[in-house]
């Protein structure tokens, strides 16, 4: 079997070995850029979104028979620009090399590459929340996790802390997402949805979210977390751990998302593969052509809270 011979075969053989690999078994719990509970995903029709802040309607009022109707001030602001990114990656395989080789190596190569794709994805999508501290802003300027947001009605939002992960401080999150106001002054509406941490983490917030009893302690106390949130989901990736980059406390931080937050992931086109035979190469090198085109985007600090674990 050779390219120039069965292209269309070729291109299945390689595909089944790229899209296995890009689909890999997980950790349990996994985190991972299409994670619908961590990123909005939405799709993209040019090489750039433009998002604004959106102030809803403020709570309704009393209104009495005959009374001249009160009209909502809608407002919106912070308009901002997220470029699209492209990602490609372009393997070269030599026609003499392919067609020996008896597709050992080339496999492996290619099963890697099918890895690598889903990697990359959730790497940068992961680097959101961990560089949410320091790095990556929302349309109001401030970080993605700070205590100086600014609503659209002028009020000052705070949705970071800075304990470390106990049951205590997780409560304390909890209490935060749930009276986070919105951007017209009025209360957002927000319930904890799923709590995202570092991989070295996730035992113990699986242990505080849970179990029936409080961890850690002698009574038979009755775990409160568990019985309000059942449906709290925990999710873990090593990717917002310190071993991939180099934030600090990235090993203690842990993020709580309500299910209308504004981190989102907007596709403009999903993984793609190509394979173009050696014909069209002046140096007879088949080619494997794989890539995508995404924007990450924290649109806003509504619906999240998070705390870099520090103290």
């Amino acid at each position: 079997m050779n390219s120039g011979n069965n292209p269309n075969l070729v291109k299945t053989a390689i595909d089944e070995l790229f899209w296995g690999a890009y689909g890999f078994e997980t950790l349990p719990g996994y985190a991972s850029a299409s994670s619908p509970l961590l990123f909005m995903q939405r799709t993209a029709n040019s090489s750039a979104v433009i998002t604004e802040e959106i102030m809803g309607p403020g709570n309704f009022s009393e209104h009495q028979e005959e009374e001249d109707l009160e009209l909502a001030t809608i407002r919106s602001d912070n308009k901002t620009t997220w470029n699209v990114a492209n990602y490609k990656k372009t393997i070269p395989i030599p026609k003499e090399y392919f067609d020996d080789e008896s597709f050992d190596s080339v496999n492996k190569t290619i099963r890697t590459c099918g890895v690598r794709a889903r990697s990359t994805q959730d790497t940068n999508a992961m680097d959101i929340y961990a560089g949410g501290f320091g790095t990556h802003k929302t349309s109001d300027g401030s970080y993605l996790f700070a205590n100086d947001h600014t609503s659209l009605n002028g009020d000052t939002i705070d949705n970071l802390e800075t304990a470390a992960m106990t049951p205590a401080s997780l409560s304390t999150l909890i209490h935060k997402l749930e009276s986070q106001k919105a951007q017209d002054g009025d209360i957002g509406g927000h319930r904890p949805t799923v709590l995202a941490v570092p991989n070295d983490l996730f035992d113990e917030a699986v242990e505080y979210t849970k179990s029936e009893l409080k961890a850690n302690v002698t009574d038979n106390n009755l775990n409160w977390m568990s019985l309000i949130y059942p449906g709290l989901v925990v999710l873990q990736s090593p990717l917002l751990g310190s071993s991939y980059h180099t934030y600090t406390n990235a090993d203690t931080s842990h993020y709580l998302c309500s299910q209308d937050h504004g981190v989102t992931r907007y596709m403009r086109q999903e993984v793609y593969t190509r394979w173009v035979g050696w014909e069209y190469d002046s140096r007879d090198r088949n080619m494997f052509k794989a890539g995508y085109r995404e924007a990450l985007a924290p649109i806003t600090w509504e619906g999240v809270v998070a705390s870099n674990g520090s103290a």
